[in-house]
């Protein structure tokens, strides 16, 4: 593979080190890991290390907010008891969004463009062919490449 061909694929611009949680975490600790590190997405895996889907912000969001829920609140935390309660009570397995679309390390850039596109979605784990985690690309990381060739 020439330079150049390295540099259309998805392993030229996707985040290697890429955070990951385990399908029966606590939907606590995936809050806790998102708003720390401020990420807006998480692959999750199975016990087998392999990625079974992904947990975005706006998955969060509609669980946290997918009712009216009442405002009583847990003066200890600080928070509404009703998202306590749903953070305790529920597993990432639950909220996260199953059946994703992946892409390899090979996959072309713009191939990955029009997987976001279809789907409507800003984030796309990076899998080899065994289905472990290899990275994550974000439609910022697509948007880094197109401003560096000056597309726009």
């Amino acid at each position: 593979m020439t330079t150049s061909q390295k540099s259309d694929t998805v392993d030229s611009i996707m985040s290697a080190h890429v955070q990951t949680i385990g399908f029966d975490a606590p939907l606590s600790d995936a809050l806790r890991l998102m708003v720390e590190d401020r990420f807006n997405a998480i692959p999750v895996i199975n016990s087998e290390e392999k990625c079974v889907g992904i947990l975005s912000r706006s998955d969060l969001t509609e669980t946290l907010f997918a009712e009216d829920k009442e405002i009583d609140s847990n003066i200890d935390a600080g928070l509404p008891l009703a998202f306590v309660e749903t953070c305790a009570n529920k597993t990432v397995r639950e909220v996260m969004s199953h059946d994703v679309a992946k892409v390899t390390p090979q996959t072309s850039i713009t191939t990955a463009c029009k997987i976001m596109k279809r789907h409507e979605i800003h984030h796309l784990p990076v899998v080899a062919e065994d289905g472990s985690i290899r990275g994550i690309v974000s439609s910022f990381d697509l948007m880094g490449w197109i401003a560096e060739r000056e597309v726009c």
